[in-house]
């Protein structure tokens, strides 16, 4: 520790007084605010480091994942009032309405006479759905930021948060399948552009992420290791996940439920594990409808206050995404009605979509953002289709229930977050980057497998992506700059289905057309 603490005060200074230089608030009260988070953030990530074996990889991929969401907090809240839109939140330096919101009303709760408790249940300060990250983030600058609001303190504990999670799932995942699915894993939790905006903001998102990876590593170190110490990771994780987002909570019980019956030929749940599950259960489902009764239609039970508002919710985006895009009204006015959830589903699940991303005109900052996230959702997309092939041709009886398994509710959940946040560039791939851990390891094992296997699944399904990308890519050229001829939306659509089917029949007849010849 003496040694860790020589180089680590030097830095948390020079990083801190780096990042107050950028704030317009009085520097010296800044300094010593950044420079103990970060200090506070690089002790524990270098923790868990040694915790999780010192690995120069692990190293290198921890700290690639801190700098780029430093640098990304920084440079979006230094860049937006300049060269950002004319929305509020994007004069103010947020990427984000969601946390432009909470943190305005953290502040406003932080400088109140309230305590924090009394000023969450007055109703005056609603800019968090849930509580919970506003009630830290109203600590937060209530004890280290009282004189002036400071936006950087909560980017930096995002940062440092989401980079927390890469030793829990590197060590998870070592201990469960080997460094072959540790390593690429870990670093699509590092360098995922999604994962990398989330975590140099504001938002929920990079703490959800990171008690899902401490609950992954819990119940990995129970069930391989029968440690009891895997519980207390398992229960912090959980109690996290409740306070910040019970719906999350109930997903990730789902997860373990479901992997912990598929990993063995017992599929025996024990007593307490029954009794334990189904508290946290109990607890989350009164939770989350004690959240969202007060704006649901129906609140006589905890079932229909979610299915109410979950029904009521994708209702009201499919009204917001068909009144902002002519596009999508013309589509829904020509197909059938059976067709309608089919296209909006495959509609969210492109977004971002990359060819809107590189042509749409807009500002230079929505368009390199939009093209990084873009870039790497289409980059993952892929490895998650592909999963599920792997997952079925896994040699492994165990292994192949519990990859099938994992495949099956990451799809579930893109396509119910596609329903439910329709085709919105924001909110959709926030919702979907939650299950970012176990995205990671289902497309990690997709990978290794390939690269074992070298069957041709995984370039077809590339290949009909890159035929997607660039086809649509003609069609915006034509729509926005005339420089080919312009055709009907339906045309470029029936073009991309039959290309599709082309590219992976023709593949599957010469693939065995070779293997006969050989």
């Amino acid at each position: 520790m003496r040694s860790d603490l020589k180089w680590m005060i030097p830095a948390s200074i020079g990083a801190g007084a780096l990042i107050a230089v950028f704030q317009p608030e009085f520097f010296i009260t800044g300094w010593l605010a950044f420079s103990l988070v970060i200090l506070l953030g690089l002790l524990a990530l270098v923790s868990l480091w040694r915790w999780a074996g010192r690995g120069r990889t692990l190293g290198l991929i921890i700290a690639l994942a801190v700098i780029l969401r430093m640098l990304t907090g920084v440079a979006l809240t230094t860049l937006l009032p300049v060269y950002g839109s004319e929305s509020e939140e994007s004069k103010d330096g947020y990427i984000f309405t969601d946390s432009w919101r909470r943190d305005n009303d953290a502040w406003a709760l932080a400088k109140s006479d309230y305590s924090i408790w009394d000023g969450l249940q007055s109703g005056d300060f609603s800019g968090d759905q849930y509580g919970g990250l506003m009630t830290f983030s109203a600590l937060t600058y209530r004890y280290l930021s009282p004189d002036a609001h400071r936006p950087m303190l909560i980017i930096l504990m995002a940062a440092l948060v989401s980079a927390i999670a890469i030793p829990f799932l590197w060590k998870a995942a070592g201990l469960a399948w080997g460094f072959k699915i540790a390593i690429p894993a870990a670093w699509i939790l590092a360098v995922y552009p999604e994962s990398i905006l989330l975590g140099s903001a504001q938002m929920r998102e990079p703490f959800l992420i990171a008690f899902i990876a401490m609950t992954i590593w819990g119940f990995v170190d129970w069930f391989k290791n029968r440690q009891r110490s895997g519980w207390a990771w398992f229960a912090g994780g959980i109690a996290g996940l409740l306070l910040l987002s019970p719906s999350v909570a109930l997903l990730a019980l789902i997860v373990f439920a479901g992997w912990y019956w598929f990993s063995g030929d017992h599929r025996r749940i024990t007593g307490w594990l029954a009794i334990s599950i189904g508290i946290v259960v109990i607890v989350g489902v009164f939770l989350l409808s004690s959240v969202l009764s007060e704006s649901t239609l129906s609140d006589s039970d905890p079932y229909s206050v979610i299915t109410t508002w979950f029904y009521d919710a994708a209702k009201w985006d499919l009204y917001l995404l068909t009144e902002s895009s002519g596009m999508v009204q013309y589509l829904l006015g020509v197909l059938p009605k059976p067709f309608h959830a089919p296209f909006l589903a495959g509609y969210g699940i492109a977004q971002p979509v990359l060819p809107a991303n590189l042509f749409e005109p807009t500002i230079a900052i929505s368009r390199i953002i939009g093209s990084l996230r873009a870039l790497g959702w289409y980059a993952l997309l892929p490895l998650l289709l592909y999963g599920l092939i792997a997952a079925w041709k896994s040699p492994d009886p165990h292994q192949r229930r519990v990859w099938l398994w994992f495949g099956f509710v990451i799809w579930v959940w893109i396509v119910l977050v596609s329903i439910r946040a329709g085709a919105d560039q924001w909110d959709n791939p926030r919702y979907r980057v939650i299950m970012l851990p176990w995205q990671a390891l289902l497309a990690a094992h997709a990978w290794s497998f390939w690269r074992e296997a070298r069957d041709r699944w995984l370039p077809r399904i590339a290949a009909v992506e890159i035929s997607f990308v660039v086809v649509f890519s003609l069609w915006y050229l034509g729509r926005y700059y005339h420089v080919v001829p312009k055709f009907n939306f339906m045309a470029y659509a029936v073009f991309i289905l039959a290309l599709g089917i082309v590219i992976i029949l023709g593949d599957v007849l010469y693939d065995r057309y070779r293997s006969s010849r050989s």
